[in-house]
């Protein structure tokens, strides 16, 4: 732990995940710096495995584009190198071997503890019969050979094929060709792959160096190397978003002084490149108006609620006003973020209001805003279906505004993570002091807040949030599940514990179709 504590100080991470790691599985669960060396084992553990990744992946991205002759001198020292290791660790077992072999302070006359007696036996042996190949019946085959007078080729092939086969796995090394075959170089697919796996691995790393570990200098870094590195993705702009932040908060700390010698040292810098790169974007806006998501997370708020509105209006038997504030709200907004359900919620009001007297128009146009406005998503596959049966001339079966067919995946939404306590079986204010006091640890570094809301009688929800979006929640999520302890204290089980975007949980509870969401997570997380 102290060793630990001594590498995390100097940011000499992959040294302190080491001893982190040893120290957290060793510590008593009761002692008092149990849970914070956890975390930081945890925490580290993720960033080695981020570090890993870029290592590996900006190597042999590299390795492929040199010349062949210069990939083929780099696999023979890598040879070179592997076969070094194994020699070095082969002594060291065979060290080991014998230490073993001669016990701790064994004394004694039996041969096998006596090192001189087994050496002198083996020289005794090597004199009498000298060298043999292991192989049955070696002596007659030697005689054979001394009675035609030449060198028997077989046997010598046979010694050498059974010391091969009889070579430990463990040192087995390597050819060159295998090597080579292990190369992504001439796969495209795979070199594509990597270089977005490097691409969301430098972004991560800067991530968690900023969130978790505090440690600004080598997120910005982590950043700086990516935008660099790696061609133009959904990581970019993520990235150039969080150095203006970063440069931002430098400039504003008492006493900074910006290096005139750096170009790149200022969130002027990262703020027109945000804007030049990607104009009108919400990363633009954010540049020049900080409080442009808090803006925006109003507007979402407001047309949550007036969703809310649309959906009574349309359960308590009101369909052409449902119809009129669906129409209103696609009009006034159409880049809302509730403007798939609008449409389904119209069309479905439209399927009472007119098909049901043979106007089917009106109501076949929201169906195809909804297959071609929210593609890949179960509503999509419900309108198609509704208008497959409205072309054929029939009508519609519509189906309630709320069941799971509902539900949207959005990945770059606001998500929760949410925690179902049985209140037959948990203390409800020791189940949420218990996940607070686990968000504290592990997540120190993030504004989460946890709640509970009550779902049913015998049920409450445990409510973690908020997650900027689906990467973020499955972070939390994943540090979440596999908290032995934890999810022992919250007799929680497999379908106990889930993410959910904030537009999902309140269908959610205007539905009650636990069940109807669960299968829906199972499908898309």
């Amino acid at each position: 732990m102290t060793l630990g504590d001594l590498y995390f100080a100097q940011k000499e991470y992959p040294e302190a995940q080491v001893n982190y790691d040893s120290a957290y599985h060793n510590l008593a669960t009761s002692h008092v710096r149990y849970k914070e060396v956890k975390g930081r084992a945890l925490s580290l553990n993720e960033l080695v495995g981020y570090l890993n990744t870029i290592s590996e992946n900006d190597s042999l991205i590299s390795l492929c584009q040199k010349p062949t002759s210069e990939i083929e001198k780099t696999l023979i020292a890598v040879r070179e190198q592997l076969q070094a290791e194994m020699a070095e660790l082969r002594d060291k077992d065979e060290a080991d071997r014998l230490a073993a072999l001669k016990g701790e302070e064994i004394n004694g006359t039996f041969w096998i503890y006596n090192q001189d007696l087994l050496k002198r036996g083996k020289n005794i042996f090597d004199d009498t019969w000298s060298g043999r190949p292991l192989k049955d019946n070696w002596r007659n085959q030697s005689l054979l050979v001394m009675m035609i007078g030449e060198k028997d080729e077989s046997i010598v092939e046979a010694a050498v094929l059974d010391s091969a086969e009889s070579e430990d796995p463990k040192y087995k090394i390597p050819s060159i060709d295998e090597l080579r075959a292990k190369l992504p170089c001439g796969n495209s697919e795979a070199i594509a792959e990597m270089k977005g796996d490097l691409a969301e691995a430098y972004y991560l790393s800067g991530l968690l160096y900023k969130e978790k570990l505090e440690d600004m200098d080598n997120a910005m870094s982590a950043w700086e190397k990516m935008i660099s590195k790696c061609e133009e993705g959904g990581f970019h702009p993520m990235a150039y978003y969080q150095l203006f932040r970063g440069w931002l908060a430098n400039e504003k700390e008492e006493g900074y002084t910006q290096n005139p010698f750096c170009s790149t040292c200022s969130s002027v810098f990262w703020g027109n490149q945000i804007k030049s790169k990607y104009p009108n974007s919400d990363w633009a806006l954010l540049v020049d108006d900080p409080n442009y998501m808090n803006a925006e997370q109003m507007r979402k708020e407001q047309e949550e609620k007036n969703y809310t509105k649309a959906y009574n209006q349309y359960v308590t038997n009101h369909p052409y006003d449902a119809v009129t504030t669906c129409t209103n709200a696609i009009a006034d907004r159409p880049t809302n973020h509730l403007i798939c359900q609008y449409h389904m919620l119209k069309a479905t009001c439209l399927g009472k209001t007119e098909v049901t007297f043979g106007v089917r128009e009106n109501c076949e146009a929201e169906l195809e805003a909804v297959v071609a406005g929210c593609p890949n998503t179960e509503m999509a596959t419900q309108a198609a279906e509704m208008l497959k049966q409205l072309t054929s001339g029939g009508s519609p079966k519509p189906t309630n505004a709320s069941t799971a067919s509902n539900y949207i995946k959005a990945d770059q939404s606001e998500h929760y993570v949410v925690s179902v306590a049985d209140l037959k079986t948990v203390k409800l204010n020791q189940a949420k002091a218990a996940v607070a006091d686990f968000t504290k640890t592990y997540f120190s570094g993030f504004d989460y807040k946890v709640s509970n809301t009550m779902f049913n009688a015998d049920q409450t929800f445990i409510l973690v949030k908020s997650f900027a979006n689906l990467k973020d929640a499955q972070d939390y999520f994943t540090t979440f599940v596999t908290d032995n302890d934890l999810i022992t204290q919250l007799s929680l089980t497999q379908n106990d514990k889930f993410i959910i975007t904030k537009q999902n949980y309140l269908e959610l509870f205007r539905s009650k179709d636990y069940q109807g969401y669960l299968e829906f997570f199972t499908k898309n997380y």
